[in-house]
């Protein structure tokens, strides 16, 4: 009997690498899969929420947006929104010979399937890139995808061992951001809570995430935005005014020039990939 969690049998390198699928998908409170055996392999990258995930050989852990999980083939994972108003993720499964090697040279590690890559605007592009063609892909852009996500990952950790205490300023200037998104936020007075001037606030948390403090807060609202399209058949106008947005062709405007598409294409695809 194969020992638990080992890999499966790896395909020959001549064997067809290719990009099964890739969608949007929005789980309720108490919603998930459990002991669900793939044959290939995913990439599931958390947009927004967060719940537990565990594997053969992964005790149970808490998992949150900007978290990547890796799925291998034969092993059995389970995941679940246990306490969230949501789960919203991007999901890519694909397989062959390539991803076998890949994971035999160590880049895909069964004893590593939670990555922390964070929120990156770059990486959600690359998963729309390939969800944007027929909700397929070729294996180039599904390596290319894996590389991003070690890239990010590996400079969240040298970020992580830089700042030392400064991560937990992160989180509390992260925390405050993320609060009440259909309100204005005064960003001097998020700077005066952590005790720093405006200036000073956002330089360190542009070193510290990438982007300045309004984009960063714009982006989780166009986040949030993704997770009521995905979960509900409210208007767009509804879901303009429950964002803050002014009006429902402002809200328009900022969803495609974030994500490239409207949020009535985005609605549409999902719906066409389920």
């Amino acid at each position: 009997m194969a020992q638990a969690g080992a890999p499966t049998a790896s395909p020959s390198l001549g064997a067809r690498s290719e990009v099964v699928g890739c969608g949007y998908q929005s789980k309720a409170r108490g919603v998930g899969c459990a002991d669900r055996d793939l044959k290939a392999y995913a990439l599931v990258y958390l947009l927004d929420g967060g719940g537990s995930f565990s594997d053969e050989t992964t005790p149970e852990r808490r998992v949150a947006a900007g978290d990547c999980l890796v799925l291998f083939p034969g092993k059995i994972h389970s995941y679940l929104n246990r306490d969230q108003p949501n789960w919203t993720e991007v999901w890519l499964v694909f397989r062959g010979g390539l991803f076998a090697q890949l994971e035999s040279d160590g880049v895909l590690d069964r004893a590593r399937p939670v990555l922390r890559p964070g929120l990156d605007q770059g990486l959600i592009d690359a998963f729309d890139a390939i969800h944007g063609i027929s909700m397929r892909g070729d294996w180039r852009e599904a390596h290319g995808l894996i590389a991003r996500v070690h890239a990010l990952c590996a400079n969240v950790e040298r970020l992580d061992l830089a700042a030392g205490p400064q991560a937990d300023l992160t989180a509390r200037a992260c925390a405050l951001l993320g609060e009440s998104l259909h309100l204005a936020l005064d960003l001097h007075q998020v700077a005066a809570q952590l005790g720093m001037g405006y200036e000073a606030f956002r330089k360190f948390f542009v070193a510290a995430t990438g982007v300045p403090p309004a984009r960063w807060r714009s982006l989780k609202r166009i986040e949030q935005a993704r997770s009521l399209l995905l979960g509900e058949s409210t208007s767009l106008a509804v879901i303009a005014e429950r964002l803050g947005y002014c009006d429902e062709y402002f809200f328009n405007r900022q969803f495609k020039r974030v994500t490239g598409i409207s949020p009535a294409r985005f609605r549409r695809d999902f719906a066409r990939s389920r």
